[in-house]
Parts: C-alpha cells; structure tokens; sequence
C-alpha cells in the first residue's frame, strides 16, 4: 500500500516583490515655469510650481536621459509652453510623442498642461532615453524657517 503524500499549502499571501516599495536614493525637485525671472522684464509673472522628485537615478542621469530623447526624437519640451497662457504642446510635438510612446500622454491632456503634468512629461522622455530610470512624487519634507528677513532687498 503506498502512503498518501499531502503537501500542507499555506493561505497566508506572499508580499510580491512588486508590492515592495523599492527604495529610491535621489530626491531632486523639478521647477516649472518662469525660472530665472529673465521673463520678468518683458512682462513675465514669475510665477513657478516646484515638485519634490524621488529617483533611482540622479539628477545628471536623468537630465541627461532627457537630453537623448530630446535629440533622437527632435523634441525640446523645455521650449513648449513659453508664451504667456500657452498651455499647450503644439501638433508636432504631440505627434513625435506618441510616436516615441503611446502611452506617453496616460492622465494627461497634451493640449491643457498643468504644472504638474509637464514636470510629469519630462520624466517620461528621461524614461525613454534610460528605461532604468524609476521615479516617483516625494514626500514633503519640513522645513525649518529661521527668519533673516533684512537679509534681502526689496526689489519692487
């Protein structure tokens, strides 16, 4: 008579490994709008939105895997949306995007771009020139005001 093999199964889930969530060692923040206050003698608003970026890479790498795809696909998104109201990608652009990825306009509208959805486009493109490259929103961190106030001019 042969023994019956019962193999005891647990019904406890194994965490994924995707379920992790990978550590990331860079935090960088992407700035969006008028920088450099250059468009501020000519009327500009100085208006600008910073978001807090964690990154598998650094920001040259990513930089620079930005640059690759901007070179390989003849898109300068840095040049987009640089008249005043303009919050939209112009046709060309839109179109060498979506070659380049389908999918790259997922949750964004090429043509009513907010802040957020064109610092999101940016690390699409460093996606493309190094899929390596993994990022995600940061978490806030404190910041510890000091005061100084009579350290600055009043430029206006």
């Amino acid at each position: 008579m042969k023994k019956s093999v019962v193999k005891k199964v647990s019904t406890r889930k194994k965490k994924s490994a995707s379920s992790k969530k990978e550590a990331l060692p860079y935090l960088f923040y992407i700035e969006v709008g008028d920088i450099d206050g250059v468009n501020h003698e000519s009327g500009g608003h100085r208006k600008t939105e910073k978001f807090l970026i964690e990154s598998s890479h650094s920001l040259a790498d990513v930089e620079a895997a930005y640059y690759k795809t901007q070179k390989a696909f003849k898109v300068n998104l840095t040049e987009e949306c640089e008249e005043p109201e303009n919050a939209a990608l112009g046709s060309e652009t839109i179109i060498a995007l979506m070659k380049a990825d389908k999918c790259i306009f997922d949750d964004i509208d090429p043509e009513f771009l907010l802040p957020e959805d064109f610092s999101l486009l940016y690390l699409r493109m460093a996606k493309l020139g190094n899929p390596k490259i993994i990022t995600r929103p940061g978490k806030e961190i404190e910041c510890l005001q000091i005061g100084g106030y009579g350290l600055f001019e009043d430029v206006f």
